[in-house]
């Protein structure tokens, strides 16, 4: 309800709701440390498509987690889709970043409801939001019949092209059609990247 008002009235970021929403580890969440991650709380011109490539240690995941989940704690019935290219990262996410995003969240009982579902591939939140997860890199089936709002394509140049359009087409008939890409370059060092 607090959320509902300040949209209304004008708020144009989710991010001062974030420590209210989400935890970590006992801590409020915040982007203290990446303020860089700000612009994609946005509530005002969201962009229907962005590119996230980063460094590894970023907070890159747990950016995309709590992205998704404030996306579904603010627009019920928003369903979203998570894609990785192999099983093992996409059941990491889920279940080391999403599920833990949930279950250590301030206001987890008024967000989760009795009976919704709670697995490695599905979540689901009272208000009718869900976030899927799975993964591909040459085949999309395990895609297929899910209407979507929003793909989130992680690691996407372990991707074929043709997939990533499939994909997409989870989307077709949503008003939304939101299209994140995150992904860390092929051949990334660590070392070599910060002495430039």
């Amino acid at each position: 309800v607090l959320v509902d008002r300040a949209l209304q009235s004008g708020m144009t970021s989710l991010v001062p709701f974030l420590p209210m929403m989400m935890s970590i580890r006992g801590q409020p969440y915040t982007l203290s440390e990446r303020p860089f991650y700000e612009a994609f709380y946005r509530t005002v011109q969201v962009p229907v498509e962005s590119d996230l490539t980063t460094g590894r240690q970023a907070g890159k995941s747990m950016f995309l987690a709590s992205l998704m989940l404030g996306r579904a704690v603010v627009i019920a019935e928003f369903s979203q889709l998570y894609v990785a290219p192999l099983f093992e990262m996409t059941r990491r996410f889920s279940h080391n970043y999403a599920r833990k995003l949930i279950e250590e969240s301030p206001i987890r009982d008024l967000i989760v409801g009795t009976g919704a579902a709670s697995s490695v591939l599905q979540k689901e939140l009272s208000n009718g939001s869900s976030m899927h997860f799975t993964y591909a890199s040459t085949d999309a089936e395990r895609s297929r019949g899910l209407p979507i709002d929003a793909t989130l394509l992680d690691e996407k140049g372990n991707m074929d092209y043709d997939l990533i359009s499939l994909l997409h087409q989870t989307m077709r008939n949503s008003p939304w059609k939101i299209k994140q890409y995150a992904g860390t370059p092929k051949g990334y060092d660590n070392a070599a990247y910060k002495l430039r």
